[in-house]
């Protein structure tokens, strides 16, 4: 969450906050799924070496898929970004669950 909320606002002062959802700006939205993705990476890499368990990579893709689903419902958003934002946090998770996997954990804790 920290990663996510750190990146968000680095866009905001990069490229200032849009006054409604619609307003943002193609370069504001890859702001947003560039902290989706970071979130899910650092998230994902620091849980699963925490608890040396491949699936805590799925756990941290999952929360953040549905904030994705979440706040895609909740207001328009591109399709590509709510695709992007499905898509490629579950292809981080599998990266990660698997490079821990061949690292230090079992194949059979997959």
């Amino acid at each position: 969450m920290a990663v996510i909320s750190a990146v968000e606002k680095l866009g905001h002062f990069a490229l200032g906050a849009p006054a409604t959802p619609g307003e943002a700006t193609a370069a504001m939205h890859l702001f947003v799924l560039a902290a989706w993705v970071l979130g899910v990476g650092v998230g994902g890499f620091i849980g699963t070496g925490i608890s040396k368990w491949a699936g805590t990579a799925w756990i941290v893709a999952a929360l953040v898929v549905a904030g994705v689903i979440a706040n895609a419902m909740s207001f328009p958003h591109p399709v590509w970004l709510v695709a992007a934002g499905i898509i490629l946090p579950l292809a981080i998770a599998w990266t990660i669950a698997h490079g821990q996997a061949t690292v230090g954990l079992p194949r059979s804790e997959l």
